[in-house]
């Protein structure tokens, strides 16, 4: 009898390690799901700048190192976006991109500069992002500043364009 309920007790005990190691595992998967890769975004703004249509897609490619560049579809004369992202808890990051924006004959006229948090859904295939930014002239002045949000979807090797585009 004695026996039993040690094997018994074991038995729960173990068993509740398992679970434990599992749960663990679980989270520590979930840690690792990464935002590096290409992605294709649609951004919404409600009170753009002029000339930016309140929705455009964004393309962006996030490097194992913490790089970042984008483009996007909007008719503005501009440079790539550049910039880096960390993360910063489990699926959630920030970003930061700085481009040149330029008047016609391609001139340079202000940066904009766009800081983003995001965050990434437990499968890693798309991510939602609220974000700000800043329109500062060619001596730094603040010139205009507003919000918008993405809806993102993971546009990897071998996907079909169709795929990746974001509803």
């Amino acid at each position: 009898m004695k026996s039993g309920m040690g094997t018994l007790i074991s038995s729960l005990i173990c068993g509740a390690g398992l679970i434990a190691m599992t749960g663990g595992a679980i989270a520590q998967g979930n840690d690792q799901v990464t935002i590096e890769g290409t992605w294709l975004s649609k951004v919404t703004t409600s009170n753009p700048p002029p000339g930016v249509p309140p929705v455009f897609l964004s393309l962006s490619s996030h490097t194992r190192s913490g790089e970042v560049s984008e483009a996007n579809t909007t008719s503005a004369d501009r440079s790539v976006g550049l910039g880096e992202w960390t993360r910063t808890g489990n699926r959630q990051f920030e970003r930061t991109l700085t481009f040149f924006n330029y008047a016609p004959g391609h001139v340079f006229v202000t940066f904009t500069k766009v800081n983003s948090s995001i965050e990434l859904a437990p499968d890693g295939e798309s991510y939602t992002a609220n974000n700000s930014f800043r329109i500062y002239d060619a001596t730094g002045l603040l010139v205009f500043s507003g919000q918008n949000t993405t809806v993102a979807k993971r546009c990897g090797l071998g996907d079909d364009i169709p795929i990746c585009i974001p509803q």
